[in-house]
């Protein structure tokens, strides 16, 4: 693939992170269709578990970025052998642990009819987490290695693959069972291709490099990570786990398929954040991270805004004029939308968890996050009514603002040289012109254009589509 197609680092992620989010939107619209809202909610369990990739990504992963972007080629393999090994112990602890705990107090209650479904899905969910735990960490390698090119094209040829499989099931199965094997297989063949690089690029030997000890320094950081890590699955999940107390399996169903389907949007923040981290730990002046920062943050609203703007005014034309309706069924545009700024506000945070991961500043957000999920615990709890998903989408955007909000203050206070007031300002000019600017362009081609032709009409915002992304990317050298 020609490489003056990526633009650069960032662009190249969020297109192979963009191809492998279409996979498992694929697999979920799928899931949603031909299982119905009901069985649709024996995912809710997958979803959980797949929580762990975060805390995965949260700690071991980006430590790994930082020390690999630091280090000499031969010091570098040894980093990879040395934590390799351990993810191997890992899986295979959280594989009994899985059989013996999680089927008796999991997946036993929710199957209670059917042991052998139960069994089942024990053993495919966490092959489903431990082939992508082995393939997160291999992505990290490449990342830390400044071979965020590389992992773009990887994730681009892995989606044609895990595409053809889906479209197989779709000709031969339709059950949960030949579903969740065929998102197995799917991860595999991604696999299959890290495995091909990685073990070409460094020629790893598990028998060597047995000398590769960590300090206790590190050891220390990776504790606050971890903790810092914690804070934040916990806090993605609080509004499901308190919704799952109070609401019935298709509201269930329904809630975590929107919440699923807007963390596409995390696609976009992706590409930044993984080529933030390894710069920002790299560099010790406070202009030039001031400056990063800023360059990112603009890039990422404008993008990011057109697009919410967009499914604000849009969304429900699209959801009708595509018949999706006839597909998905999907009671309250609402929610979606209280959801969507939501979500919007959680990745810009995004550039914020960077530097703060990059800069090891987690003990502030740490006990941020956690306070907000202990208040948001014990009001929520009163707040949301039974089978009512409103409540439970208003307090992820309440948790969300005040996440950023409180972020931001305590940055302005210990970063003063680079979160000033200045910074602060000029991220809020720069979000209340592109909110406005879009806003207007897209009420203008909605009054104009719609009523006389849908087709053209579609045709222009695929194309302004194309061209905010082009000047998103058109600043940014990395």
């Amino acid at each position: 693939m020609n490489k003056s197609f990526f633009l650069n680092k960032i662009t190249s992620l969020i297109f192979g992170i963009f191809s492998n989010a279409l996979c498992v939107l694929f697999f979920i619209i799928i899931a949603f269709i031909f299982l119905g809202k009901e069985n649709f909610g024996y995912l809710t369990g997958l979803f959980i578990l797949e929580n762990i990739l975060i805390l995965f990504d949260l700690s071991i992963n980006y430590s790994i970025i930082k020390r690999l972007s630091l280090a000499k080629a031969i010091v570098k393999s040894k980093i990879i052998i040395f934590f390799l090994k351990r993810i191997i112990i890992f899986n295979v602890i959280f594989l009994f642990l899985n059989i013996i705990f999680i089927k008796s107090f999991f997946w036993d209650k929710i199957v209670s009819d059917n042991i052998n479904l139960s069994l089942f899905l024990t053993l495919i969910t966490s092959s489903v987490v431990i082939t992508r735990i082995f393939i997160n960490f291999f992505k990290t390698i490449l990342i830390g290695n400044s071979d965020q090119i590389m992992v773009g094209k990887l994730q681009l040829i892995s989606s044609f693959f895990k595409i053809t499989i889906f479209i197989l099931f779709l000709l031969f199965f339709q059950s949960i069972k030949e579903l969740l094997i065929a998102y197995l297989l799917g991860f595999v063949t991604e696999l299959l291709l890290y495995l091909l690089v990685i073990f070409k690029k460094f020629k790893i030997n598990l028998l060597i490099y047995k000398d590769y000890k960590l300090t206790k320094n590190y050891y220390t950081s990776l504790k606050n990570i971890s903790l810092f890590s914690l804070s934040l699955v916990i806090f993605f999940n609080v509004d499901r786990i308190l919704l799952s107390y109070k609401s019935l399996g298709d509201i269930i169903g329904e809630y975590n398929f929107i919440k699923t389907i807007l963390l596409g949007f995390f696609i976009i923040s992706g590409g930044y954040f993984y080529t933030l981290l390894p710069d920002l730990s790299k560099v010790t002046n406070n202009s030039l991270i001031k400056e990063k920062i800023i360059k990112n943050i603009e890039s990422l609203n404008k993008i990011l805004i057109f697009c919410v703007v967009a499914n604000l005014l849009l969304f429900e034309k699209f959801f009708y004029d595509f018949k999706l309706n006839l597909f998905i069924n999907i009671e309250s545009f609402l929610i979606f939308k209280i959801m969507l700024l939501a979500t919007y506000f959680s990745i810009l945070g995004q550039i914020l968890i960077s530097f703060q991961i990059a800069k090891l500043y987690l003990k502030i957000p740490t006990i941020i996050n956690f306070t907000i999920i202990i208040l948001s615990l014990v009001f929520g709890s009163f707040f949301i009514t039974q089978n009512e998903m409103k409540e439970a989408a208003f307090l992820y955007l309440v948790m969300n603002i005040s996440s950023l909000m409180l972020n931001i203050i305590f940055l302005s206070y210990d970063y003063k040289k680079i979160f000033a007031n200045n910074f602060i300002w000029t991220i809020i000019k720069n979000s209340f012109y592109n909110f406005t600017l879009f806003f207007l362009v897209l009420i203008t081609i909605d009054q104009i254009i719609y009523d006389v032709s849908k087709i053209i009409f579609y045709l222009v915002l695929i194309n302004i589509t194309l061209y905010i992304f082009y000047l998103s990317q058109k600043n940014i050298k990395t």
